[in-house]
């Protein structure tokens, strides 16, 4: 039974590998020959940028002298930091690099054909029904990479 979820897919069609090359490391990040990858959808990409943000605000605020910091407008500060930082700058540790990774059904089909040897046409019908439905269930998935 093919067991993949859809950001392994979503890595192993933007690494052109097979998705068995891909590994799952812990919560959203992958790894590929000991690459390891953050794969997240838009709302958490934007939930980590705004955690970033906060954490430097954070950082800012301690070097405020305490008399000073009732004259500083923290949620006003991360909004500002969030406009002027990328998500790539953010999140991507190792290149600073944002990828969007889109699947589609046919890609997905011919992915998994390929992983399985042979083309979808040829293989055995439970075969072809697995792999029917990730590609279904995938199929319109968007995810955005970053590599650690």
């Amino acid at each position: 039974m093919l067991d993949y979820d859809s950001q392994t897919l979503a890595l192993a069609q933007f690494m052109g590998t097979d998705p068995i090359n891909i590994e799952h490391e812990y919560g959203d990040v992958y790894s590929h020959h000991g690459r390891e990858y953050l794969v997240i959808d838009d709302d958490d990409a934007e939930r980590k940028l705004t955690e970033y943000a906060r954490n430097l605000a954070d950082e800012t605020l301690r070097e405020v002298p305490s008399n000073l910091r009732q004259y500083f407008d923290e949620k006003a500060y991360v909004a500002d930091l969030e406009g002027d930082i990328d998500r790539g700058s953010a999140l991507a540790g190792y290149d600073g690099v944002e990828e969007e990774e889109t699947l589609t059904y046919d890609s997905i089909l011919r992915m998994l054909a390929e992983e399985a040897g042979a083309p979808f046409e040829m293989l055995p019908e439970d075969e072809k029904a697995e792999i029917e439905y990730l590609a279904r269930n995938y199929g319109g998935d968007t995810w955005y990479i970053y590599r650690q």
